[in-house]
């Protein structure tokens, strides 16, 4: 596999800034929203794959391998247990699950090259956690080379993106706060596995055209174009 020179980070955005290790989403130009969103992104040696860290509050507050395939955004809700960054009371928390045939739930349709399949309906057998509720909605997941049912979806109000204003590719515009944002909860099934994530990678941020991937989703939130770009570091 062809090995690129390393850079310690790369960004992500959704505005085509020039940027080496730089992932870009684009959105309409506002003097209220941010005009791109930016996220370092570091190559793993060991494994051979990227990885987005540090890329907001809760569940981007933990490095996630880096996935063009992947149809939608998923972690490790158990090694350490989930806990919204929304609230510190759990009655108000932001942090909801996803019903089975709910719309969110129609839209967790997986399309990749590891797997293709549905939402379906959790029904477990266990004391009741993020990985178990027999109400919501479970959807497949994948890594780099692996994949799995078995995981529930949920929303959640993420935190602390970081935006920019155009002209630097790091800084210059508001801290964004997107409501609602649907990710899938899972144990360490995929991350477990030698390789299958970066080392440190607790889960995978899905850049795909799916309708729960980042793109689709920060668009519909934001107002923002469905386009990215992203430079890998070497």
């Amino acid at each position: 596999m062809l090995k690129l020179p390393q850079f310690p980070v790369l960004m992500f955005v959704l505005l085509l800034l020039w940027c080496c290790g730089c992932i870009q989403f684009m959105e309409a130009a506002s003097a209220s929203k941010p005009k791109a969103l930016v996220a370092p992104i570091v190559y793993d040696p060991i494994t051979d794959l990227f990885s987005v860290v540090g890329m907001a509050g809760r569940p981007f507050d933990r490095p996630l391998l880096l996935s063009l395939d992947s149809s939608i955004v998923w972690l490790d809700c158990i090694h350490p247990p989930y806990k919204s960054s929304s609230s510190t009371s759990p009655s108000s928390s932001s942090l909801q699950p996803v019903l089975y045939r709910s719309a969110v739930c129609n839209a967790a349709n997986v399309r990749s090259s590891l797997i293709s399949g549905s939402g379906g309906k959790d029904e477990c057998f266990n004391p009741p956690s993020l990985i178990c509720t027999n109400t919501s909605c479970t959807a497949w997941i994948s890594g780099s080379y692996s994949s799995s049912p078995n995981s529930v979806l949920w929303t959640d109000t993420v935190s602390g993106l970081v935006s920019t204003d155009g002209r630097s590719s790091t800084t210059g515009g508001p801290v964004v706060r997107v409501p609602k944002f649907a990710f899938a909860c899972a144990g360490d099934v995929l991350t477990e596995p030698q390789n299958s994530v970066p080392t440190g990678a607790v889960g995978a941020a899905s850049l795909s055209r799916a309708a729960l991937a980042l793109p689709a989703q920060l668009s519909a939130k934001l107002s923002m174009k469905k386009k990215f770009a992203y430079c890998l570091p070497r």
